[in-house]
């Protein structure tokens, strides 16, 4: 059963939202929603700590899975099992665009990622802060890019303790805090 800190499941829009408190549960986990089928969110945020249990969960500090985001972010430290990312679990329809996630991301699962666990889908203009620690598939903005297209797309390597290529662009803190690096964005 999708848990979120603003709804379960998303099958609609989400616009202009928010939600601070702490999330935890199992199954598809996230800060501001659990599960997204077919729905989108726009200019919206999660600043809890998100937390799932169980068996094969995908958990993000944003969304546990699915949906179509833009122009949002979460912040807080997300800690879970399965699919792992710092803004959402398993991006695996729609496109992730100009979107971030600053928390810490612990996973024990499948992959485990700064901004992503699995991606599925498109990634385009987002970054990653937070450090990143999992067991397998760990990586500094995706744990696993499974068929997906990661686009301009950043991590910072210093605060995230990882330096893997292939799945989204390796970033220093000052290339980070540096708006050249950023030339193309919206």
């Amino acid at each position: 059963m999708p848990l979120g800190g603003l709804v379960g499941r998303n099958w609609g829009t989400i616009i202009n939202s928010y939600a601070t408190g702490n999330v935890e549960g199992t199954g598809a986990v996230g800060g501001l929603v659990g599960g997204s089928s077919n729905g989108t969110i726009t200019n919206s945020y999660a600043t809890g700590n998100v937390s799932s249990s169980g068996v094969n969960n995908s958990t993000g500090g944003l969304v546990g899975s699915g949906g179509a985001i833009s122009n949002s972010y979460a912040t807080g430290n997300v800690e879970g099992t399965g699919d792992v990312g710092g803004l959402v679990g398993v991006n695996n329809w729609g496109t992730l665009s100009n979107s971030y996630a600053t928390g810490n991301v612990s996973g024990s699962g499948s992959s485990t990622g700064g901004l992503v666990g699995r991606n599925q889908s498109t990634i385009i203009n987002s970054y990653a802060t937070g450090n990143v620690s999992g067991s397998s598939n760990v990586g500094g903005l995706v744990g696993s890019n499974d068929g997906g297209t990661i686009t301009n797309s950043y991590y910072n390597s210093q605060t995230s303790g990882q330096s893997d290529i292939g799945k989204g662009e390796c970033k220093t803190t000052a290339q980070m805090q540096n708006k050249n690096t950023y030339i193309g964005w919206n």
